[in-house]
């Protein structure tokens, strides 16, 4: 596994813990605007990637942790990086929706479920990111 699906694997689904346990009222307009923007249509390949990441940002920041809410951020920054220089269909590799069942499992406050569908999400999620990071590696050792 590499390092960006590693450490993903490792803190993401904690942070979805914790965003269940610290859920409240007042979480869950931004939690559910940022599922419902998943199914609106994107305007370009960036808007595509940053609305469909929005949920884990949205999450680590519900978590109460400042410093997963930053891991989280940097995480995602390096992700979208790997895609954007060598994904040319970002629909092959993630769709809308595929948040809905850690949405669900953080609203409810089941912590533990929160974290096993993030793990889920995750590992589906890095099977495609594992070989993508490979390809960004050789990419930008050619560039340089």
């Amino acid at each position: 596994m590499t390092e960006v699906s590693q450490v993903r694997l490792f803190i993401e689904p904690e942070v979805a813990r914790l965003a269940a346990l610290n859920f409240n009222a007042t979480h869950l307009k931004r939690l559910d605007e940022a599922e419902a923007n998943e199914h609106v249509a994107f305007k370009s390949a960036p808007d595509q990637i940053a609305r469909l990441t929005n949920v884990h940002k949205v999450l680590a920041h519900i978590c109460g942790n400042l410093f997963f809410e930053a891991i989280v951020r940097s995480m995602l920054k390096i992700t979208a990086e790997i895609v954007m220089t060598v994904v040319p269909d970002l629909d092959i590799l993630h769709g809308p929706g595929e948040h809905h069942a850690v949405i669900e499992a953080v609203k409810s406050g089941d912590a533990s479920r929160a974290a096993t569908e993030m793990a889920l999400h995750l590992k589906t999620f890095s099977i495609e990111i594992v070989e993508l990071e490979k390809v960004y590696r050789r990419h930008m050792m050619q560039a340089g």
